[in-house]
């Protein structure tokens, strides 16, 4: 009936982003846009004339998303990395809108609850805010582990954070399988 709360999951791939609404248990909407982390990771390698493996290394090191009316910070190469990546997180909060509106048209009663970010570059500093602020909707980091136990030997808690949003499609189908036994 669409008179409910939605909840948005945005998966950056390497390649591709998914974006996914859901409401009240049921699939809304579903979209695969072409920009994903390898393009900021080229953007990088052009930019900065490095290879692209050098690239990944210094993205995922540095790579922050500046917001407006924050102190610069003094590394030159974080200010460069915002700059060369801004573009394409702007596509990329433009293609979440274009799926937020979309949305909205079809279900009118309904809201959109948040937007959580899941894959690698979900992990780029600051990005959950950015999107929260383009978009107008609480962002934030998915956690697959808070919906299961995991025990430490298996995987340290220091380490659930870094690789989290990375594991969550993997999470959430050994979760489904679990359930459908």
């Amino acid at each position: 009936n669409g008179q409910g709360e939605a909840a948005v999951f945005v998966d950056l791939g390497a390649e591709t982003s998914d974006i996914v609404i859901t409401e009240g248990g049921q699939l809304r909407l579903t979209r695969n846009v072409n920009i994903g982390g390898d393009a900021l990771t080229r953007a990088i390698a052009t930019r900065l004339e490095m290879e692209f493996k050098s690239a990944e290394q210094v993205k995922e090191e540095k790579g922050t998303v500046l917001l407006e009316g924050e102190p610069l910070p003094d590394d030159r190469t974080v200010q460069s990395l915002h700059e060369v990546m801004l573009p394409i997180l702007g596509d990329l909060a433009t293609e979440v809108r274009r799926s937020l509106d979309y949305f909205q048209t079809r279900w009118r009663e309904s809201r959109v609850g948040r937007v959580v970010l899941s894959g690698g570059t979900a992990r780029l500093a600051n990005l959950d805010r950015f999107l929260s602020l383009e978009l107008g909707v609480e962002t934030v980091v998915g956690d697959p582990f808070l919906a299961c136990e995991v025990a430490e030997r298996v995987l340290p808690s220091d380490q659930r954070k870094a690789v989290g949003p990375a594991m969550a499609t993997a999470v959430g189908l050994a979760m489904r399988g679990a359930v459908e036994r």
